[in-house]
């Protein structure tokens, strides 16, 4: 049995109301279809893989599907907006908790967790061997010594984010997660951080970590024995001075120290040779240091809103740079040619 054009036409609209029992409708009209649409509402059932596991539909689909988003359906509609936009989703009624069939899905890479109100994560999580990203944010019960045990055996789990936990402590348990290489942990005001950068000093192929929104003043020593990492962001936080202990990190490859109160930056910033990318917008700098210029693997380099009042010279030296952003220094002085002269192949945005 085929369907029609207007049959396809009818499934698509039911497909597309987000109301639950058209959804279900539509879903019973492919089964009675047994595969028998077009393309469109092929596209259209892979919005919903557990309802595609649960009705045996598109099996070769959720077979290989690697992505996924899951949220309760009380979350905002703008969220959900942007989680459609984003792939394939799973929404589920808050009190039946997420559904079952989502951990028969045993191919996926990345999983959110995000707005989900999550205590406990599932047991079955487990089963999702091959699972590399891992978000689980703005779950604030979320017990993380609970979900840390249970997802230190994947083995291929590389980036977690989480953030707006309420704890003071980092559970230790971090530490067996020895395989990340991205670790995002942000809005944790609570948060004791000089505890926690002592556990996860110990995530050695740690590649990029985010300290975002948390009010943190002072690194601690032990983050210098993150040696390979490449990507750091402390923007949004409350330092008053650039953190001597960023210095140690020669490997580092991209930094955003952004949104702090930052008034200088050291002359032996010259450590960080391996610099590609230096943002330093919403600070409170009135000056480069002479030594910048020495960063000479720099492309990208941003000051906005700052009280910048000139640039130094040695800029000149910055050959790789292609892009300079310093919009919104109000006291800036300087002839713009000039700096136009020192870098020629770098956009340049006043």
């Amino acid at each position: 049995m085929h369907a029609k054009n207007d049959d396809n036409q009818k499934i698509l609209r039911l497909l597309r109301s987000n109301d639950d029992t058209n959804l279900e409708l539509g879903f019973q009209l492919c089964v009675g279809l047994k595969g028998h649409y077009n393309q469109e509402v092929k596209q259209a059932l892979r919005q919903f893989p557990v309802l595609c596991l649960r009705n045996g539909l598109e099996t070769t689909f959720t077979r290989n599907l690697r992505r996924l988003t899951v949220f309760p359906e009380s979350v905002s509609d703008t969220y959900q907006e942007l989680a459609y936009f984003s792939g394939p989703v799973a929404k589920y009624k808050k009190d039946e908790g997420i559904p079952a069939e989502l951990w028969q899905l045993t191919g996926l890479q990345r999983l959110v967790l995000t707005n989900n109100h999550l205590k406990k994560l599932p047991v079955s999580i487990t089963q999702l061997k091959q699972l590399d990203t891992l978000l689980l944010n703005n779950n604030p019960d979320l017990d993380l010594r609970d979900a840390f045990g249970k997802i230190k055996d994947m083995n291929l789990l590389r980036n977690l984010h989480i953030s707006d936990v309420q704890f003071t402590k980092l559970p230790i348990e971090i530490a067996q997660l020895v395989h990340l290489k991205q670790l995002h942990l942000s809005l944790s005001q609570n948060l004791d951080i000089q505890d926690a950068l002592r556990k996860i000093s110990r995530l050695k192929q740690l590649h990029e970590l985010s300290l975002e929104s948390s009010e943190v003043l002072h690194l601690s020593p032990e983050i210098t024995e993150l040696k390979n990492l490449r990507i750091l962001s402390l923007s949004d936080n409350a330092f008053e001075y650039f953190p001597d202990e960023i210095l140690a990190l020669h490997q580092l490859q991209e930094l955003n120290i952004g949104e702090n109160k930052i008034a200088s930056l050291p002359n032996d910033i010259t450590r960080l040779k391996n610099l590609t990318v230096l943002q330093l917008d919403y600070n409170e700098l009135e000056e480069l240091p002479e030594a910048i210029g020495q960063l000479e693997n720099l492309t990208e380099l941003t000051v906005v809103d700052n009280f910048l009042k000139t640039l130094p010279p040695a800029m000149a030296q910055l050959k790789n740079l292609r892009l300079l952003e310093l919009t919104d220094n109000y006291s800036l002085e300087i002839d713009r040619e000039e700096v136009h002269n020192w870098l020629p192949n770098c956009k340049i945005i006043w």
